[in-house]
């Protein structure tokens, strides 16, 4: 018998066979990857997207709040199509320009995404977005949202780790 043929020898240059009873490999865990210009990232986690996207939602409750109640009390409080109308063209304003100034600014993330440890980059170079591009991010949501959901609940299979509207818009949710 050769040494090759022998299973137990040990030849310090070759490379370990993989063991058969390792736990496999989860597609759920972050990736790393290097950028096209050699940084180093990790894709951002599904659980640290979620709570980002739930502080943001807080925050644009409470803004649209401080916005919609003086109007209601400008109008007795009387529930009128037209006032109803003024209050989703500012609550769709409010959250359009929320994001996009947020994520194409010099920080890549909204409140809730620094606070999550998270920025927003351009897929092929790494650098920030622009106002546009975090525009169509931003309305790449809706597309998202429709039928269940399944725009976000794609997210964590996908190689990059992007939902649908990160797809659509050339980006990704890495960690600061």
């Amino acid at each position: 018998m050769s040494r090759d043929d022998n299973p137990y020898s040990y030849d310090p240059d070759s490379r370990e066979p993989e063991n058969p009873f390792a736990a496999p490999e989860s597609d759920l865990s972050p990736v790393q990857f290097n950028d096209e210009i050699g940084r180093r990232v990790t894709y951002g986690g599904t659980l640290q997207r979620f709570g980002a996207a739930f502080i943001d939602g807080i925050i644009l409750r409470i803004a649209m709040f401080a916005i919609i109640i003086p109007l209601m009390a400008i109008n007795n409080f009387e529930d009128t199509g037209g006032l109803m109308l003024f209050e989703n063209a500012i609550s769709i304003a409010l959250t359009w320009l929320y994001y996009a100034i947020q994520e194409s600014s010099e920080a890549q993330a909204t409140l809730g995404k620094r606070i999550a440890g998270l920025r927003v980059i351009d897929e092929h170079s790494g650098n920030r977005l622009t106002f546009g591009q975090a525009s169509g991010r931003h309305f790449g949501k809706i597309l998202s949202a429709l039928l269940l959901g399944i725009g976000y609940f794609m997210q964590p299979f996908t190689a990059k780790k992007q939902a649908l509207h990160d797809m659509m818009a050339k980006t990704l949710v890495v960690k600061a």
